[in-house]
């Protein structure tokens, strides 16, 4: 629900405070290179990065290598890592 903080993680950090390290995190990785996750092209770079690693597990999860559950869990790490790059805006 919008206006609704988001729910306490179980180290009690919010989400958006998780997102927005994870953003930093990410950007310094690009910026290490000389790229930046603020430029639209590069950004969008990382999306389809981040698009494919999904499709290599659900061939994981395809192959028997990871379960329904485990292949729900990683795709999940993967969309937000996606939700942090767009911040866009830094820590």
């Amino acid at each position: 629900m919008p206006g609704t903080p988001a729910p306490d993680n179980q180290d009690g950090r919010s989400e958006e405070t998780l997102l927005r390290r994870l953003a930093e995190m990410i950007e310094t990785a690009y910026t290490a290179q000389h790229l930046t996750l603020t430029d639209p092209k590069t950004l969008t770079a990382f999306e389809i990065a981040m698009d494919v690693a999904k499709t290599i597990t659900a061939g994981a999860r395809a192959q028997g290598i990871v379960d329904d559950a485990q292949q729900a869990q990683l795709a999940g790490l993967l969309e937000g890592a996606v939700r942090a790059a767009r911040l866009g805006d830094g820590p």
